[in-house]
């Protein structure tokens, strides 16, 4: 039984707004028979990942940090940089981490798509 995605545009909207709202459809809390354990059958599709709005200067200021585990492996990437890379993985990355850490994680990451402008 597979329901029709909830489709959200992303154009001039804050990142986090679009990224909460996302995490919460994909979680299932927005569904009434919601149980924390269970996987939800919720899909989401972002469209214009591209044209969101980073409110600030956390463009410039704000970076993603990778860690190789070795001594001197730390990364920083600006978001700036990361963003005119990829925009639909940098608003992939946002969604995943409002997602609790736990062994759904990844089930439910996989009924996220994004798209950069409008794919519909």
């Amino acid at each position: 039984m597979s329901q029709e995605p909830v489709i959200l545009d992303a154009r001039g909207k804050s990142l986090g707004r679009v990224a909460s709202e996302a995490a919460g459809i994909l979680r299932g809390k927005t569904n009434v028979n919601f149980e924390f354990h269970t996987l939800p059958e919720e899909r989401v599709v972002i469209t214009n990942a591209s044209r969101i709005r980073v409110t600030g200067s956390k463009m410039k200021d704000e970076k993603h940090e990778r860690y190789s585990g070795y001594p001197g492996g730390l990364k920083e990437i600006p978001y700036e940089r990361s963003f005119k890379k990829d925009p639909a993985k940098f608003v992939a990355n946002s969604v995943a981490g409002m997602i609790p850490r736990n062994r759904l994680k990844k089930e439910i990451l996989k009924h996220l798509t994004v798209y950069a402008n409008n794919q519909e």
